[in-house]
């Protein structure tokens, strides 16, 4: 009763406002009573209990569709209602109960969001500020909306005194939150944008009284005094004049405002902070890069960060909360209480900073400072003195202003200012790439003492990926005016030796070397005056251009590094860490980085491409020096980027290939570009050992020359049978359970005894040269073996596995041998592969790859078998209804074991299951109800498995796939953070690039899409059992299952009405 005496009394409050739009005309007698039966029904949907999201929206639906009908009538018929806004106050209200009833947290904030949005809308601003007051008491630790409602007051509102009195009552219980100092800086900026826009047009203003005040005069002077005034326009103070004026009147406002004081002490007080580290870093460069005049503050936060991560490499990594507070004491406050207070703040801040995703931000931003402000950011980031001589951030409405205002000064030096001159931003770009070089070459030793940063197991080709995302950043800026430039210096770079750090400590450490041998290599390094005079396109640099884009881009680099190194050594770490850490002097001596082929293959020319035809294959010329078998031949352990270089390399390959069949030329090019293909494989794998039983051929030597030469046909004489031998020995090794290629864990701190995660693209890429061979070859054993006698009886050739070459051989032999000993494809020797690899020690981009592999490989497969890319359950049935019965059931046969050996890597992606398991299991049992039902009507009996009983298997096998999928769900606590869920077919080096380049990319979706997709699944095991099995007690069975284990019933039952 109390319920309804309380929806009685809400909706008696609206009759007024019925009445006013009855009367008014808006609505029909009837229109007022179906309003009014609407009204009561969502009343008494928003007071049962519980209160769904989907009611509340519900009744915001009907009611704005109702403000948007009066808005329109309004302004047809130009009424002004008394009531008008009774709606936009009925819709407050319902959201109000909303927010307050809503125990579900996503539901809430994302009805708060909407609320927010509506508020704003409408322009209901002390509904909006309640509403944040509100919420600010009701999670006084909750910066989302400390931040929002402080943005609100300043940027909306304009109200600056109000938005730092929130921020400053947030930081004091959220100094640690990055984000609340971020909006910090923004408040001061902004409110620096607004006054230095008021300067602006203040003198704008007072230069068109001035012209009119003297056409004025000259309009009612004489004619000397009317050619005197004449020129008075033209001789308008410039805006230049405008910060020396400022700071003539008023020198403590020029210094809050020319010099940005307010901004700088934000800066300097974050990094003093609880929140100091590389996220604070990213977040205030993020804010200051959208201003064009704060140049000073971004330097500022640069140089702090550098300077902040160079004192927390003054000491051990061992430090304890004692030493922190000696170190730190220094540079604390104990009367602001915004400073680290703490000793254990001092040691998590110190501590954060020594981290090596800290460090690698550090270093980006401080060395390719220059191009950051130049050309990374929307605009040209400057002083305010120029943004004020410039005419403000209006750059192409006051270019004429500008030339009005300097008609005597250079074209050059106007550029320089806030329209930068290309020339200036290859200048820039230049200083980065010299600062970044020197930084990539500088020994390792400079950065050993820093713990976790560079260690004796990590590849060189991968440390810092933060600065190579700089050093391809500046690439790109000058690959669009030099080219060639870029396409020299990334060769040169290639060309370098990639030996990552493990494998020379390895070497290092081998008890036979003699000291000679140990000492390091000299390397091919990049001379950095010749890779600026290429950037540059100049034959030779003057003395001013050596000294600003050379010698003073590299000075700065190797004093950061001498003050971070002067700072490790004057705090050297503990001796039981040095005992275990000791580097090596060839590891010492080493490159700090290397680079990859996959960073640096975009900006080749094709006159520079033969580095990849060099890496791919390696150096024929140190493998004929010692034979493969000798001792003192140490095989170097196989890295990613040798996959990498491989991969780049097939890929220019089949392009090649692609282009000669579209001109037309000679047949035999698919036969020679296979041949070198596989001898590039066999390469590969023979220069890291991976191919002990099988000795080269003497044409690979010729293969690799025809490889460097690709347009002449390499010889194919009597080496050919020797080249089919080697390949058949080699698909012996590779297809062969007993010696395959497996992922063996890492062993101890020496060199790294397992193979690259990224070695499956070399199985993908065999599959996709092979595969459709042995798929051709099975069909014509099959035709003959159906020909001959109908029988699938093959013992007597069970011999002859040994004795052929080739595909058919191992072919034959893989029909009549247990599934035991030989793996039918090399999709499947991939997925053998990566069965192996332990999941519970892989890392968050080795567990992408591993998910990539194991998707990438299944398609592949299919491909080989159906000859399309996309695979859809029609797509398979229609495939084997069109295929012979033999060759069909070997199809299935051999994809049903491919799938059995994908269950060694558990757990599957979810994207592969829904693109290639499912559609290639709900086909086969879509081909064998087709069976089914056409053996029934026919009354033939066939040797095949009975087709009622292989028709339900097939059922089955695909409610099976479909609980082991729905099951997925359940496996992590955290759906929404599970990779194997989150996996959507973007391969690991795309998913790089957009995580260096996006703060966005964090390996973690929404809770509404992973309900969306569970959704999704349901819906489709419930189309499967209507459409496919045609049972619908079934497919009721499994609605109710849906009901209670999905998780968004909600959403489910929506998909489910709308199928």
């Amino acid at each position: 009763m109390a319920r309804a005496r309380a929806i009685e009394t809400r909706l008696e409050k609206l009759v007024p406002a019925l009445d006013e739009y009855y009367t008014s005309g808006f609505l029909t007698r009837e229109e007022t009573v179906e309003v009014s039966r609407q009204r009561q029904h969502w009343e008494f949907r928003l007071v049962a209990k519980p209160l769904l999201l989907l009611d509340v929206r519900g009744a915001i639906t009907y009611e704005l569709g109702l403000e948007k009908r009066l808005r329109e009538y309004c302004i047809y018929t130009k009424l002004n209602l008394q009531h008008r806004w009774d709606i936009v106050d009925r819709i407050e209200g319902i959201y109000k109960i909303g927010l307050k009833h809503l125990r579900n947290k996503a539901e809430h904030e994302a009805l708060r969001q909407e609320c927010v949005q509506f508020m704003k809308q409408f322009q209901r601003n002390g509904s909006l500020s309640n509403l944040y007051g509100e919420l600010m008491v009701m999670h006084p630790r909750r910066s989302d909306i400390w931040v929002e409602a402080a943005e609100w007051q300043g940027f909306s509102q304009r109200n600056t005194d109000n938005a730092r009195a929130i921020i400053q009552q947030a930081l004091l219980s959220m100094a640690s939150e990055p984000v609340v100092w971020a909006c910090a800086l923004h408040v001061e900026l902004e409110f620096v944008q607004r006054l230095l826009e008021g300067l602006l047009a203040e003198h704008r203003e007072e230069a068109r009284k001035a012209c009119r005040r003297a056409s004025k005069e000259a309009e009612n002077g004489d004619e000397e005094s009317r050619a005197g005034d004449a020129k008075a326009p033209a001789e308008a103070e410039p805006t230049s004049t405008i910060a020396p004026k400022l700071r003539a009147e008023n020198e403590a406002m020029a210094h809050a405002l020319l010099d940005l004081a307010l901004a700088k002490t934000v800066v300097e007080e974050a990094f003093d902070s609880p929140a100091s580290g590389a996220v604070l870093l990213e977040r205030l460069l993020a804010v200051a890069g959208t201003y064009a005049f704060s140049r000073e503050v971004v330097e500022l936060a640069v140089t702090t960060a550098a300077h902040k991560m160079a004192e927390a490499c003054s000491g051990s990594a061992d430090v304890t909360v004692e030493a922190a507070r000696v170190c730190g004491a220094r540079g604390a406050s104990a009367s602001s209480s915004l400073t680290i207070a703490s000793d254990q703040q001092r040691l998590r801040v110190r501590t954060q900073w020594r981290h090596r995703h800290s460090v690698d931000t550090v270093f980006a931003h401080y060395l390719a400072l220059e191009d950051l402000v130049m050309n990374q950011y929307p605009q040209t980031i400057v002083d305010t003195a120029t943004y004020l001589a410039e005419g403000g951030s209006g750059v192409g409405a006051t270019a004429k202003r500008r030339r009005q205002q300097r008609p005597h000064q250079p074209s050059a030096t106007s550029a320089s200012l806030l329209t930068p001159s290309q020339k200036d931003r290859r200048h820039a770009a230049v200083k980065a790439v010299v600062s970044l070089l020197t930084f990539s070459s500088s020994p390792t030793s400079v950065l050993a003492d820093m713990p976790g940063v560079v260690e004796a197991g990590t590849d060189s080709t991968k440390r810092f990926p933060a600065v190579r995302q700089a050093f391809v950043g500046a690439l790109r800026h000058l690959a669009a005016v030099s080219t060639e430039g870029v396409s020299r210096v990334c060769a040169r770079l290639l060309r370098t030796p990639t030996a990552t750090a493990a494998s020379t400590a390895a070497a290092a450490t081998a008890s036979h070397r003699s000291k000679e041998e140990e000492a390091p290599q000299p390397r091919a390094t990049l001379d950095l005056a010749e890779a600026a005079q290429w950037l540059l396109g100049e034959l030779q640099l003057d003395k001013a251009t050596l000294q600003a884009c050379v010698t003073a881009p590299r000075k700065r680099t190797e004093r950061l590094l001498r003050k971070v190194a002067l700072a490790a050594d004057m705090h050297p770490p503990a001796k039981s860490r040095a005992r275990h850490e000791a580097p090596a002097g060839t590891a010492a001596a080493a490159a700090l980085m290397t680079w990859s082929v996959v960073q640096l293959e975009r900006f080749l020319q094709a006159d520079d491409r033969d580095v990849l035809v060099q890496s791919a294959g390696g150096d024929a010329r140190d493998s004929t020096k010692i034979p493969p078998c000798s001792p003192l031949n140490t095989a170097a352990a196989m890295t990613a980027e040798d996959v990498e270089r491989f991969i780049v390399w097939w890929k220019e390959e089949e392009k090649l290939l692609r282009g000669r069949q579209e001109t037309g030329d000679p047949g035999d090019a698919l036969t020679a570009s296979r041949a070198r293909r596989r001898m590039a494989v066999m390469e590969l794998l023979h220069q890291h050992d991976l191919l002990p039983s099988v000795d080269l051929p003497t044409a690979a030597m010729e293969t690799k020359k025809g490889r460097s030469n690709r347009k002449k046909t390499p010889n194919r004489g009597s080496s050919d049978a020797t080249s089919e031998g080697a390949w058949a020995k080699t698909q012996g090794v590779l297809l062969n359970r007993s010696s395959a290629l497996q992922f063996v864990p890492a062993v101890g701190t020496a060199s790294p005894a397992r193979l690259p995660l990224s070695l499956w693209r070399v199985f993908s890429a065999l599959e996709t040269l092979e595969g459709p061979m042995q798929i051709s070859k099975k069909a014509s054993w099959t035709h003959a073996a159906v020909s001959r006698s109908g029988s699938n009886s093959s013992d007597d050739d069970r011999d002859s596995g040994t004795g052929g070459s080739g595909v058919a051989a191992r072919g034959r032999h893989a029909e009549i041998s247990s599934s035991s000993t030989w793996l039918t494809s090399f999709a499947a020797a991939g997925l053998f592969f990566l069965g192996g690899v332990p999941y519970s020690t892989l890392s968050h981009e080795e567990e992408w790859v591993r998910l990539e592999g194991v998707t990438s490989l299944l398609q592949c497969r299919l491909f080989s078998w159906l000859g399309c890319r996309v695979c859809t359950r029609d797509t398979v049935a229609k495939a084997l209804r069109l295929a012979e019965s033999g060759l069909a059931e070997a199809w299935i046969t051999d994809l049903h074991g491919l799938l059995k050996l994908a269950q060694r890597c558990q757990p599957l992606p979810r994207f592969a299951q829904t693109r290639c398991v499912l559609p290639f299991l709900e086909g086969v049992a879509l081909f064998r109800s087709a069976s089914a039902s056409a053996a029934a009507l026919s009354g033939q009996v066939s040797n095949l498995p009975l087709p009622a009983k292989a028709a339900s298997d097939a059922v089955r096998a695909v409610r099976e796939a479909y609980e082991v999928l729905l099951k997925l769900y359940s496996v992590s606590k955290h759906p929404e953070s599970f990779l194997p869920l989150l996996y959507d077919g973007t391969s690991a080096n795309k998913l790089a690039q957009q995580a260096s380049i996006t703060s966005s990319v964090s390996g973690k979706a929404s809770t509404a899409e992973v309900q969306q997709a569970n959704a999704e699944d349901w819906v489709a095991y419930v189309w499967f059992e209507r459409t496919i099995s045609k049972d619908l007690l079934r497919a009721k069975t499994v609605v109710e299952q849906a009901r209670r284990e999905a998780l968004a019933p909600q959403i489910f039952m929506v998909r489910l009405n709308a199928l």
